[in-house]
């Protein structure tokens, strides 16, 4: 009985490596690239564009919680 990375096939034993170098493995039948190329090439550029769009409206984002006009309740803040 194989376990661990022996256990996989060498597809998934690539797979899992790539992972491990930080790499995001995305699969596509061969029929959809053949029949839908522009379907595959809008699905892979949107999955590349994810994380630029994230870190922009990172920049954006600010975790400070807009001032309250009323003050807080009784205790509320104090230490």
């Amino acid at each position: 009985m194989r376990s661990g990375l022996n256990a996989l096939t060498s597809p998934l034993r690539g797979e899992v490596a790539a992972k491990h170098q930080g790499y995001r493995v995305i699969r596509f039948w061969n029929t959809e690239v053949h029949a839908e190329l522009d379907a595959v090439l809008d699905t892979i550029f949107a999955i590349v564009q994810q994380p630029q769009i994230l870190l922009a409206e990172a920049d954006s984002f600010h975790p400070t919680p807009a001032p309250r006009a009323d003050p807080p309740p009784y205790g509320e803040g104090e230490e």
